[in-house]
Order: structure tokens, then C-alpha cells, then sequence
């Protein structure tokens, strides 16, 4: 698998499976500003605290995410909360 920084999420786009790969090395919302992401990466990673690097990573909201990834809905987000609960 490839190693990615900060820097080359401005660069390129990437895959689910290489930002999961990356995230111990990446900031939640460097990823949420400069990728294309699924509901699922960014109930999984953005919104889980765990992954937070930063103050700022740790205050992203639903709200943020459906407002810096456009074909995300919120009613997406909110499906696939009730399923990563099941």
C-alpha cells in the first residue's frame, strides 16, 4: 500500500482503501476538505474521535460533512449511522 501525507490529498484523489490504510497519518478533515468520500468513510473515520489529530479534527459534525461533500445527504449519513448500530 502507498503512504500518503496531508499534502498529497491536495494532489490527487484516493481510494477508500488507501485513506483507511493512511489515516493514523492524516488529518479527518484535510481528508473531509480535499477527497471524494463515502457515507460510510466518513461515519467510520471522520465523525469517530478516535482519529482526531487536532482540536479542529474533532469538532466535525453530520452537518459539516454534508455541507463539504455534496453528494452526501444527510438522510445517507443518518442511514448508515442505524446501520453501523446494528
Amino acid at each position: 500500500m502507498i503512504k500518503i501525507t496531508n499534502h498529497d490529498l491536495t494532489l490527487k484523489q484516493y481510494d477508500m482503501a488507501t485513506l483507511e490504510a493512511n489515516i493514523n497519518n492524516l488529518s479527518v478533515t484535510k481528508i473531509l476538505y480535499h477527497q471524494k468520500l463515502t457515507a460510510q468513510f466518513c461515519i467510520k473515520f471522520i465523525l469517530d474521535d478516535e482519529y482526531a489529530k487536532s482540536v479542529e479534527d474533532s469538532f466535525l459534525d453530520i452537518y459539516d460533512v454534508v455541507n463539504l461533500q455534496p453528494h452526501i445527504t444527510l438522510q445517507e449519513l443518518l442511514d448508515e449511522i442505524d446501520n453501523m448500530s446494528e
